[in-house]
Parts: structure tokens; C-alpha cells; sequence
């Protein structure tokens, strides 16, 4: 794991990682480089960051983190603080986390936490219809857009009717 000493107010709180990426571009657990599989390396950060590129198993994770470093910490870096998008997201996923941590719960009371994940997930669903809106009005490439989600853009286009090549006003 990485993180950047001395980094501004809020960035301390990034760690950059290298994940195991399977063969069919899913993400192992964190740490994990041994499973079965694993064809490459992405550097990813715990506010939900992943790198645009993929590294190889070979020298992969020195390759991630110089990744995680230049693309993901640097910008914010510059910036003196973390944006306050940056925030809202690790915010959210340490929300998430935290929810699934909490699971257990659930042996006394699966109802409740049933209906409290198929919340979560109609809000995860209206958000990100929401923001591919905004990804077409701002004619954002597929391939970024899927990259962006973690999924295949063709995948995506299926799923989504997200064209090929949006539209230039």
C-alpha cells in the first residue's frame, strides 16, 4: 500500500494499492496477486480511483504505484487539497464499506438488511444513469466512460445504449 507524507489537508487519507486483474478484466481481492488467473496489475486507490491502464504481473506493482502517484496524487496534490468530488466519493465508499462490515447484522434481521442494499443499489442505479447523461452531454469518449464504470464498452453499450461516438455539437 501507498500513501504520499505530507500530503495536503484530506489527501492523507488516500492509499494506493495494486489489485490482481483477472482474465476477464474483473478485480481480484486487494493484495491478492496469487489467484489463479490474474493476467495484470491496476493501481487503485481506496476513494475508488482506477488507474487507465493496466500494468504486468512482472514489476507490475512498481509500475501501479508510479501510476497511482502520477495520474491519481499528483493532480490532487497541485490542487493543495483534496476536491471536495474527491471527498464525497471516498466519503461514500467508506459509507458502503462500512454497511458491509455491518452485515452480520443481518442474521437477526436479512429483511431489513435486504431492503436496505436494494435501496442502496436504486440509488447507485439513478446515479450513474444521471451521470452518463452528463458523460453524453460532455461528449465523453465510450471507452472512458466504460473505464470509468469498470466494465467492457461494449458491455456498457448493451447495457445502456451509451453510443460508440457521441454526438459534436
Amino acid at each position: 500500500m501507498w500513501t504520499v507524507r505530507d500530503a495536503p489537508a484530506g489527501l492523507a487519507q488516500h492509499i494506493g494499492t495494486a489489485i490482481a486483474v483477472l482474465g476477464d478484466g474483473a478485480e481480484a481481492v486487494p493484495g491478492d496477486f496469487s489467484r489463479a488467473g490474474s493476467v495484470a496489475l491496476r493501481a487503485a486507490c481506496n476513494c475508488g480511483w482506477r488507474a487507465s491502464a493496466d500494468c504486468p504481473l512482472l514489476d507490475g506493482e512498481a509500475q501501479a504505484e508510479r501510476l497511482w502517484r502520477s495520474e491519481h496524487m499528483l493532480p490532487l496534490c497541485a490542487l493543495g487539497e483534496e476536491p471536495a468530488s474527491e471527498r464525497i466519493g471516498r466519503d461514500l465508499v467508506d459509507r458502503m464499506l462500512n454497511f458491509q462490515h455491518n452485515l452480520p447484522f443481518a442474521e437477526t434481521s436479512p429483511l431489513e438488511g435486504l431492503r436496505a442494499a436494494a435501496r442502496i443499489r436504486q440509488i447507485a442505479d439513478l446515479s450513474v444513469h444521471q451521470l452518463l447523461a452528463v458523460a453524453l452531454r460532455q461528449n465523453l469518449p465510450l471507452q472512458q466512460v466504460a473505464d470509468a464504470l469498470g466494465t467492457d464498452p461494449s458491455a456498457l453499450q448493451a447495457d445502456t445504449g451509451y453510443p460508440d461516438h457521441p454526438s459534436r455539437p
